[in-house]
C-alpha cells in the first residue's frame, strides 16, 4: 500500500527538522543499543550518546545500522502515533490477549510497538521477518542525499 498524501492518515511523526541529537535527548544518551555492523552482518552494543556520535562523524570508519530502538516507553514514544489503518489492522494490538495460557504458563503480549531505524548511507537490513502479528509501518523522516558530479 503506497500513501501518496498524509492528510486524513491519524499519523503523528516528529518533524522533518528532528535529528538524531534531538533522539538523543527524547530517549537518553546512556540508553544501549545494538546496532549491525553491516559489512560484517555482526550486531555489537553502544551507548545511544556513541551511536549520535558515530552518526554525525562525516568520517565514518564502519558502516553501523540501528534498527531495533524500541520508543514506546520513552518521551519519544508520545510523539509517534501509527496511521490508522496500521493500527486498525495490527493483530497484536487487536487480538493478543495480555497473557495467553499454555500448557507450561503464560506467553506474555511482546512489547513491540514503536521503533525507531536510524542509518547510515549505504546500509542495510538482511531480508527478515519481523515479530508475528506486527502491523509494520514506515515513516521516512528525513533522507540527506548527496548528488556527487564525476
Amino acid at each position: 500500500m503506497v500513501v501518496e498524501r498524509v492528510d486524513g492518515l491519524g499519523l503523528r511523526v516528529p518533524p522533518n527538522t528532528f535529528t538524531v541529537r534531538d533522539i538523543e535527548k527524547y530517549v537518553e544518551s546512556d540508553r544501549l543499543v545494538d546496532v549491525i555492523d553491516v559489512e560484517q552482518q555482526t550486531e555489537l552494543q553502544m551507548s545511544f550518546g556513541e551511536f549520535a556520535n558515530y552518526f554525525t562523524d562525516p568520517h565514518r570508519k564502519k558502516l553501523l545500522n540501528l534498527i531495533s530502538l524500541e520508543v514506546s516507553n520513552t518521551k519519544l514514544g508520545g510523539l509517534v502515533e501509527a496511521p490508522l489503518i496500521a493500527r486498525k489492522l495490527d493483530f497484536l494490538n487487536n487480538y493478543w490477549q495480555e497473557s495467553a495460557a499454555i500448557p507450561d504458563g503464560p506467553i506474555q503480549k511482546p512489547a513491540v510497538a514503536k521503533y525507531c531505524l536510524i542509518s547510515a548511507k549505504d546500509s542495510y537490513t538482511d531480508f527478515h521477518i519481523d515479530f508475528g502479528g506486527t502491523s509494520v509501518w514506515y515513516h521516512i523522516l528525513w533522507v540527506h542525499w548527496t548528488i556527487t558530479k564525476g
